[in-house]
């Protein structure tokens, strides 16, 4: 399931999207991430980029050690505008976040645990409501 804003049919052609949430890591250790994105990806966590990916058709693997409490989850995407409509290019990333003992705690499949932003081009704004560069 891709992470979009409910409604988004924009594909924002070679614009970095944002989103971003918290995860609760409830224990000490290796917690991994199944990551996609279309076209190019990176998940950062605390501002440290913990895993990289740039082909929409499969996925990655990645792990990082976390210490319990709260982090912050960002994933910037870039989607390739190689077709101009959401159907056939729809641009965004997948994820899942497991902790040490193989649970998720964390999902692209949980909308509602996520925000989003879009780096707009020529000093436009972005507008949340509208999901558009204006």
């Amino acid at each position: 399931m891709w992470v979009a804003p409910p409604g988004n049919t924009r594909i924002f052609p070679n614009l970095l999207t944002h989103y971003y949430s918290t995860l609760n890591a409830p224990v000490p250790g290796t917690y991994t991430i199944d990551f996609s994105s279309d076209n190019v990806g990176n998940v950062y966590i605390d501002g440290t980029n913990v895993c990289s990916w740039n082909d929409w058709a499969t996925q990655t693997t990645c792990t990082v050690d976390l210490t319990p409490g709260s982090h912050s989850i960002e994933i910037t995407v870039v989607n390739n505008a190689e077709h101009p409509l959401w159907g056939r290019n729809p641009g965004g990333a997948a994820i899942r976040i497991k902790d040490p003992s193989g649970n998720t705690l964390l999902s692209s499949g949980e909308l509602d645990q996520w925000g989003a932003s879009v780096d707009c081009p020529n000093g436009t704004s972005w507008f949340s409501d509208t999901y558009e560069c204006k």
